[in-house]
């Protein structure tokens, strides 16, 4: 029960760190969803801190940085409240205690042979996930602007994850993703519905691609 307790309060204090920056920006949910460009909704997910309705990995930690630069926090603070989702606070580990060198080992052939079958094993593993992973489709995932967002600026930035080294194209044109895999491109729109088109394209050609719909009411 007390390991439950824990969670819970911890959930609540991740929350409340968020809305307390956005109070103190003075900015409601409504202004820093326009600012985001994702819903309300999200929003106070993060606020009530509902990890099962987050997405996850670097795509959480991009959208917390820029939930952190609207209302003006730093990233430093940022990084020191979430230590273990941006790995700032990993577990020390202590250097093993030295042991006594042993004096005249001998070291079998059969323990010999065993070592050459395990080095071959992993190597085969490891080609084998190299190839799988070439061979696999490309993550992507769209931060900004969510689906269906309606803008009164004829501009708008689309803003998203996929693998590190993978070629990114929006409407056609390519995209320059960071080493992390972030990108972030202007869009120019017209009057209504303007479908976005986001390709990303791995080192074989493998494709994902998503469309994202943006309203433009001037």
């Amino acid at each position: 029960m007390a390991k439950a307790s824990k969670s819970r309060v911890s959930r609540s204090a991740h929350g409340e760190f968020l809305a307390r920056a956005r109070r103190k920006a003075n900015m409601d949910h409504h202004e820093l969803s326009k600012k985001l460009g994702i819903p309300v909704e999200m929003i106070v997910q993060l606020e009530q801190w509902q990890t099962d309705e987050l997405p996850e990995g670097v795509y959480l930690q991009g959208l917390l940085r820029r939930y952190a630069k609207e209302v003006g926090m730093t990233t430093g603070r940022l990084k020191r409240h979430f230590a273990e989702l941006f790995g700032d606070d990993g577990p020390s580990v202590r250097p093993a205690a030295a042991k006594p060198a042993r004096r005249n080992v001998i070291i079998t052939k059969t323990v010999l042979a065993g070592v050459a079958v395990l080095a071959i094993f992993i190597t085969a593993a490891y080609t084998w996930w190299q190839g799988s992973q070439l061979n696999a489709s490309p993550d992507l995932r769209i931060m900004a602007p969510a689906n269906g967002v309606v803008v009164q600026q004829e501009t708008v930035q689309i803003e998203g994850y996929t693998n590190p080294g993978v070629e990114v194209r929006i409407n056609g044109l390519s995209v320059l993703a960071d080493p992390d895999g972030h990108f972030l491109s202007t869009v120019v729109l017209q009057e209504g519905a303007n479908y976005i088109d986001v390709v990303a394209i791995s080192a074989l050609s493998r494709e994902t691609s998503l469309v994202q719909t943006v309203y433009l009411e001037s």
